[in-house]
């Protein structure tokens, strides 16, 4: 699935939507998206739940199929500043964006959401988490998960190190910069947007209790003592993510924003 739908929809789908169906959207607006938006997402979580995989999984390729079918030029019907242009103009139609905060939206903010969080809540086994065997192992995993996703900004100094660049015949070289004083205070500039990156990558959340869930419930892999471990590691990472990324943006968000890898540029 995860292969295909991109190649069926760049070379087969996306060119056929746009010669034969487009044009026609525009004459019912939203009707014809919520139309299409749900034979879509039918297909290919069906499609997902035959092939014995998520249909979370199935869900996120239906929208990231859907997405990619418009046509982008400026002609376009799809191609509108606002809803209410796409609604007003013969020739144009809302995105599929706009059916879905017309129609959907509302429903997902008071009514699905919350349901799909109570329904989280409700799988975690409270009283069975505060045993010693399932704390400790809870903070040992926690390390563990913690230091697998810090691991990532080490790319931010490695990058620092190896500088990638042009040279006069247009061709990519690596140049390694030897001299220490220069090492030392690269190391020293990339020390800071690293340790951002790396706390904004431990975070898990509710997407993280709904993978473990699924296998403790759909699959014989998951034990008992390892989704009580599991639950423990996904909280504690949820908590101690934001907390560092918070120290760390009201302390020295200023320099990391202004520096190398911030978003904030001088002009000159």
């Amino acid at each position: 699935m995860a292969i295909l739908t991109p190649i069926l929809s760049k070379w087969v789908l996306a060119p056929l939507f746009r010669r034969y169906v487009e044009q026609r959207f525009a004459t019912y607006d939203h009707l014809s998206n919520i139309v299409l938006m749900t034979s879509v997402l039918s297909a290919f979580i069906s499609v997902a739940a035959y092939a014995g995989t998520s249909i979370l999984f199935g869900a996120f390729l239906a929208g990231s199929f859907l997405t990619y079918l418009p046509s982008k030029h400026p002609e376009g019907p799809f191609v509108v500043l606002s809803r209410e242009e796409g609604e007003r103009e013969r020739h144009k139609s809302p995105t599929f964006v706009h059916t879905f905060e017309c129609y959907i939206l509302d429903a997902l903010q008071y009514v699905l959401a919350p349901l799909f969080f109570a329904s989280i809540g409700f799988a975690i086994p409270f009283v069975r988490l505060w045993t010693g065997d399932a704390i400790w192992k809870g903070v040992v995993y926690t390390l563990l998960m913690l230091v697998g996703k810090f691991f990532v900004g080490i790319w931010i100094p490695a990058w620092q190190i190896f500088d990638l660049e042009r040279n006069d015949e247009k061709q990519m070289t690596t140049s390694i910069r030897l001299s220490n004083g220069n090492l030392v205070s690269r190391l020293r500039s990339s020390l800071e947007p690293a340790l951002l990156l790396g706390f904004a990558m431990v975070a898990r959340g509710e997407i993280g209790l709904l993978i473990v869930q699924i296998g403790y419930n759909d699959t014989p892999y998951v034990s008992d003592a390892g989704f009580l471990t599991a639950i423990w590691a996904i909280m504690l990472n949820t908590i101690l993510g934001p907390i560092a990324v918070g120290l760390l943006v009201k302390y020295r968000g200023k320099g990391i924003s202004q520096g190398a890898w911030g978003l904030v540029l001088e002009h000159h």
